[in-house]
């Protein structure tokens, strides 16, 4: 199973653009989810990911709360929220990190959205081969995961394991849907 994650995890970042625009999130601030939950975990993304900093942008002028994953170990990740991009540094893997390490409480945040280079409509998602989203999620069942991809990275059938962690739902550049 891992070499067939391994050889899908190539391909896909072959065929991805360096960027595109993110019309999606004009819509996805009227969608109840967004609309509801004031608490939402984020991210900055690489480039083989969906840029979310439009998105971050509107959600700190609504008010949103939100909050960046930090590497603190070979195993686990924590939230820690952050209100403006100078709060975060390069971090582990190259990615941009809070620069500090004032942990929120799992039980608190309330929307995960989570990167990843492949995803399908049921929900199955191919990070990139660590486990810590899927370690992070598998302990917190109460969390609604968003997968964040590009349309170019929605698949029929995402190679998966036991270990990985099914989306609530998945936000492309283009539309925001249930799993």
């Amino acid at each position: 199973m891992e070499q067939q994650k391994k050889r899908f995890r190539s391909l896909t970042r072959k065929h991805l653009p360096m960027s595109c625009e993110t019309e999606a999130f004009d819509q996805v601030f009227l969608h109840p989810l967004f609309q509801k939950h004031s608490r939402i975990a984020v991210y900055a993304a690489k480039k083989d990911e969906m840029d979310l900093s439009r998105l971050v942008q509107r959600l700190w002028a609504m008010g949103k709360k939100t909050f960046f994953p930090k590497v603190v170990d070979s195993e686990d990740m924590h939230f820690v929220r952050v209100r403006h991009w100078n709060e975060l540094k390069e971090g582990a893997f190259g990615l941009q990190e809070p620069k500090c390490l004032v942990e929120t409480q799992p039980e608190f945040l309330e929307l995960v959205l989570i990167p990843g280079l492949a995803f399908d409509d049921f929900g199955h998602r191919m990070g990139r081969g660590k486990g810590y989203y899927d370690r992070f999620l598998g302990r917190h069942k109460h969390l609604i995961k968003i997968g964040c991809c590009l349309e170019q990275q929605l698949h029929v059938r995402v190679p998966v394991d036991e270990l990985d962690q099914r989306m609530n739902w998945i936000l492309t550049q283009k539309r925001i849907f249930a799993c």
